[in-house]
């Protein structure tokens, strides 16, 4: 097992469910590699607990702890955080702007520093050549023709029942609904930077995205960031 990250989701109730999952799994990641967005090498494994209940786990290969972008922000000058920052645009473009090229697939990313890996990463510079890969790929979430092809509801069982309906009422729809939105998840990476103890990069990295958006992005019409909403 040496060399390899094991991420456990015990989420399924019967076999049916898991290869359900397990199909979605598959096509988000031949979804993403198609749009040459790099991720580790990756394969999956099902098992069962005490109770005979299938639990799933994505396989991944191990990086190094201080490539992952949220320990990365701690070791790097301001300079290399926005030029960081500016590079997980650009990988996060390549989705939504697929989206705008075509109306049968929707791809959906979570941005966040922490779901991003440096490649060739010294532990002090951001590397001027060098690609970045994303390692969330356990919330594959992807529209066909407008439809979800990840049941969503499956999240809601880590929550009290008592809450479960509550967030589904409240919540779920606008959750999901964010990583549709180039946006709303540019709006979360700067948020990440308080969640990361970095708020001092935050007003310069809403003016990085913001010129991003207004000069690179091939995904048009984005509307720019206000301090105050990634505050917020």
């Amino acid at each position: 097992m040496d060399g390899l990250a094991f991420k456990r989701l015990p989420l399924f109730r019967d076999a049916g469910e898991v290869e359900r999952y397990r199909a979605v799994f598959l096509e988000y990641q031949r979804l993403l590699e198609q749009r040459a967005i790099r991720l580790p090498a990756q394969a999956y494994a099902v098992a069962q607990d005490r109770r005979g209940v299938p639990v799933f786990y994505i396989v991944q290969q191990k990086l190094p702890a201080a490539s992952i972008g949220s320990r990365a922000i701690h070791a790097l000058e301001q300079d290399d955080v926005l030029g960081l920052v500016r590079r997980i645009l650009r990988e996060l473009d390549k989705a939504y702007a697929f989206n705008l090229e075509q109306n049968k697939f929707q791809i959906a990313l979570d941005g966040q520093i922490s779901n991003w890996a440096i490649e060739s990463f010294d532990g002090t510079r951001l590397p001027q050549e060098g690609s970045l890969t994303y390692v969330d790929t356990s919330t594959p979430l992807f529209r066909v023709d407008g439809v979800e092809q990840l049941d969503v509801e499956l999240f809601l069982r880590s929550a009290p029942s008592f809450l479960a309906w509550i967030l589904r009422k409240l919540y779920l729809a606008d959750v999901v609904n964010r990583y549709y939105d180039f946006h709303r998840v540019a709006v979360d990476l700067a948020a990440n930077l308080y969640k990361e103890q970095r708020a001092d990069l935050v007003p310069a990295a809403v003016e990085a995205i913001n010129a991003f958006f207004q000069n690179d992005a091939r995904a048009s019409g984005i509307a720019p960031l206000t301090e105050k909403e990634v505050r917020d």
